[in-house]
């Protein structure tokens, strides 16, 4: 089964690199969700990163220039690749999906259709509906990760305490400037994809969690975010930085690996 990165996890390893330097680097997270742990891997180079798990596999590639997204699925040996110039096909792909079912349950009998559309749940919400905004709220508790500082902040969603995020200066990271670049780039494809599936996809996504970071010229290096369930709560810190030289092939999907195809056909 493909295991989701969370962003959280990207953004600590964009906190914590050195491109400048001639060695690539390595990072090594803990992520804690409940009673399940488990170490991360994060490998960058040359603009370049890759997220490996436990399991010694890469899962997710981002190439900054292109501005591309792969997640990889080895058990299927394929892979889904998104950037600036398909995302408008995925989500097209989505909406003419979307069209194909609500036209299949206008034409089944009312209690089957609103059995089905319960199990569907929010599929079929207010497309309208906009992300709640994100902000951070500083707070006079400092910390650390890996030997660098960080100062607390309560994270929110509109007036609604989600989380917090230990953030440091990105003057106190190596390589912090472009660090801040990274996530950027990583926010603006992030807002393309909000403003592509607005008013078409029955989806809403969590607000743009990168652009108040940016915002604040900082890097966050610990986190901890809960929702209504407590099971839902994961927790992320920093735990190593290694210099050393990245196999290029972990920046590279897998030979023989299938694409898979856009939206939900």
């Amino acid at each position: 089964m493909m295991r989701t990165i969370t962003l959280s996890a990207v953004l600590l390893f964009l906190a914590s690199t050195a491109p400048a330097l001639a060695d690539d680097v390595v990072l090594t997270l803990e992520e804690r969700h409940g009673d399940d742990i488990e170490e991360i891997r994060m490998m960058v180079s040359e603009g370049r990163l890759a997220s490996m798990n436990e399991d010694g596999q890469v899962t997710m590639i981002f190439v900054r220039e292109s501005g591309s997204l792969i997640t990889i699925d080895h058990d299927d040996r394929a892979y889904l690749e998104l950037n600036r110039d398909n995302v408008s096909v995925m989500v097209d792909e989505i909406d003419r999906a979307m069209q194909e079912m609500r036209a299949q349950l206008d034409q089944m009998p009312p209690q089957q259709r609103e059995m089905i559309e319960q199990q569907m749940g929010s599929m079929f919400g207010d497309t309208t509906e906009a992300p709640p905004e994100r902000t951070f709220s500083e707070t006079d508790e400092r910390g650390s990760a890996a030997g660098i500082d960080c100062r607390w902040y309560d994270i929110l969603e509109e007036d609604r305490t989600i989380g917090r995020a230990c953030v440091a200066a990105h003057t106190d990271v190596p390589g912090g400037e472009d660090m801040l670049a990274m996530m950027s780039a990583m926010g603006e494809f992030y807002e393309e994809l909000l403003s592509q599936m607005a008013g078409r996809v029955p989806m809403i996504l969590p607000a743009n969690p990168i652009l108040p970071l940016t915002d604040l010229s900082g890097l966050p290096i610990r986190s901890f975010e809960q929702r209504d369930d407590e099971e839902d709560a994961i927790e992320t810190e920093l735990l190593r930085i290694e210099r050393t030289t990245v196999d290029p092939g972990y920046f590279e999907v897998p030979r023989g690996y299938r694409s898979m195809e856009m939206g939900m056909r």
